[in-house]
């Protein structure tokens, strides 16, 4: 979902607000240098994902052997409800436990701040193509300081889930 999501022409289709301006711009630079990186180091392909919430780590398994090949501290940032077009931020989320959503206060905090709705609003509903989730994924990976975004899907839900400490194990 977020692989091209940041070219110029994209950014033209999606309706952000105003106040949002040099700031997206830079939160989507910064999205695609971390991410490129990101996928370049770890590449997470073929695997299974495993939150283990109770300690804030996300855990990457080989699909063939089942071995462990990537282990990140993690938090949720949001995450996207695919049939109803639903984005709801992590801080927002009861049934997430505190520790892999209270980073995600920082967002809601820095809307606060700067007057944005978007960071603000606990659940925002974003368009059939879904541009507006990634653009607030990468909001969240900016002003959460994550070194990648990973996707964690789950049924008709994605969990967008900023990782830090990235470490390859196979």
């Amino acid at each position: 979902m977020l692989e091209g999501i940041f070219d110029k022409e994209k950014q033209d289709n999606c309706e952000l607000s105003a106040k949002l301006g040099g700031f997206l711009e830079k939160a989507s630079d910064e999205f695609r240098e971390k991410q490129k990186s990101f996928l370049t180091k770890f590449n997470p392909q073929n695997v299974a994902w495993n939150l283990v919430s109770a300690e804030g780590i996300l855990q990457l398994h080989d699909l063939i052997t089942d071995e462990l090949v990537l282990e990140a501290k993690a938090h949720v940032v949001g995450s996207l409800f695919k049939p109803d077009n639903i984005w709801e931020w992590a801080w927002n989320d009861a049934q997430l436990p505190e520790l892999i959503s209270k980073e995600s206060l920082k967002i809601k905090n820095f809307g606060q701040m700067s007057n944005i709705d978007y960071l603000t609003s606990g659940v925002i509903s974003v368009a059939a193509d879904q541009t507006l989730a990634s653009y607030l994924a990468a909001i969240g990976l900016k002003i959460c300081n994550g070194e990648g975004l990973y996707q964690g899907e789950v049924g008709d839900m994605v969990y967008f889930i900023v990782v830090n400490d990235v470490k390859k194990l196979k």
